[in-house]
């Protein structure tokens, strides 16, 4: 929350396009070396919710944010990166859809099929994880298009 506030415009405050990117980078450094650091002590286990698991999801988002961010406002490419403005309006009906999503494949009988393809290689997992995402996204966007709203 504190990194975001710091990076993104608020109100009246626009934040130089090299401060965001320096600001960026320097969180990701920092976030890197403090799950360093507590990597020996800690280990690396997101079922365990490590500290050093923590501070690397961290550092990874906001790499992918900066990548994100330098492609869409840096290049001026936004074009790129419109699906992910629709999919990111409706974020709880994405994340609901994603934790429904193994009943649905029990339902569907094809629970076999999407376990098997983790087992071949990593390749075969990602591939999976890569269709699954791009399913999901499809999903909200449909569903946010038709005026489905999930709210708190």
């Amino acid at each position: 929350v504190l990194f975001s506030s710091l990076v993104m415009e608020t109100g009246s405050r626009v934040v130089e396009t090299g401060l965001r990117i320096r600001l960026t980078l320097w969180f990701v450094s920092g976030t890197v070396a403090g799950a360093l650091l507590l990597l020996h002590e800690y280990g690396l286990n997101k079922n365990s919710a490590t500290p050093s698991y923590a501070l690397f999801s961290c550092a990874t988002t906001a790499a992918l944010w900066l990548a994100v961010h330098s492609i869409g406002e840096v290049r001026r490419l936004r074009y790129l990166y419109r699906p992910l403005e629709c999919f990111g309006h409706n974020v709880l009906l994405a994340y609901l859809l994603s934790e429904a999503l193994p009943s649905l494949l029990v339902c569907i009988r094809a629970d076999g099929i999407y376990e098997a393809l983790a087992r071949g290689s990593l390749v075969a997992a990602l591939t999976r994880s890569l269709f699954s995402t791009l399913i999901l996204m499809g999903l909200t966007c449909g569903l946010n298009r038709i005026g489905f709203r999930v709210r708190l």
